[in-house]
């Protein structure tokens, strides 16, 4: 399925597939190192060695992504590691002392969720109502094993992954045909959110969202009415993965 940007046409042609992970799909065979240095902190002045501590053997265990009218989209992983060291000189002096490189720091324009986000589709076809703001929530479920006489966990036992989605939709003929039949009768829908801009970005692909919903009511006078819908995800019919991220 093939969704256009708001106001565009149809796509048509040869369309192709970007790079994309499945939750789930594959566990990494490497461990990332974290290294964090505070380079106005130095051990000596003649001897100009940061200080800094370095976590070994981390893995991403969750991540939040969320989207606000206004506001640039803001994400958060959180890691899990097995082991620490704290050094002077630093990771990255290591590193350059021994004629390694380090990568600079990104430099690529942030996403903005006014402009940036072009495509938000659901069972398929691109939405024409109007979402205020919308959050995607993973926890990998992952446990460490936690051993006497170890400082840290010796490795990660694999759980089941929690997706949970948030959305703020202003009510309206579109957005109620397309919310409160699934909510009524419990059936999931699919959800695509798409972000990028001249950077790059991601899209990320949920085939089947159970959502649930107060129904959607008047706050007061003047005010807006909305549909504010949580849900989760889960596998999908054909036993696609329940998350999908492609880098766009």
């Amino acid at each position: 399925v093939v969704s256009s940007k708001r106001g565009q046409a149809d796509v048509t042609g040869t369309v192709g597939r970007p790079m994309y992970a499945d939750i789930g799909a594959t566990q990494l065979g490497n461990s990332f190192t974290l290294a964090k240095a505070y380079k106005d902190v130095v051990h000596t002045a003649s001897t100009p060695d940061e200080h800094s501590q370095t976590y070994s053997g981390s893995i991403v265990s969750g991540m939040s992504i969320s989207a606000q009218y206004g506001q640039i989209v803001t994400g958060s992983f959180t890691t899990s590691g097995n082991g620490y060291k704290q050094e002077a000189p630093s990771y990255e002096q290591q590193v350059v002392t021994g004629g390694g490189t380090i990568t600079p720091a990104g430099s690529s324009n942030p996403l903005n969720a006014s402009v940036d986000v072009p495509v938000v589709a659901t069972n398929g076809a691109s939405t024409t109502f109007c979402i205020e703001s919308f959050g995607i929530t993973l926890d990998n479920g992952v446990s460490p094993q936690n051993c006497i006489g170890s400082v840290a966990a010796k490795k990660w036992d694999l759980g089941r992954a929690s997706i949970s989605i948030t959305a703020s939709i202003y009510l309206g003929d579109q957005s109620y045909d397309a919310f409160m039949p699934a909510k009524l009768s419990q059936v999931p829908i699919s959800m695509v959110f798409t972000m990028m801009n001249s950077s790059g970005g991601y899209a990320f692909a949920l085939p089947s969202v159970q959502l649930s919903f107060p129904d959607p009511s008047s706050g007061g006078a003047d005010q807006s009415v909305m549909i504010d819908a949580q849900g989760v995800a889960k596998v999908g019919p054909a036993g696609e993965s329940a998350l999908r991220v492609y880098k766009l």
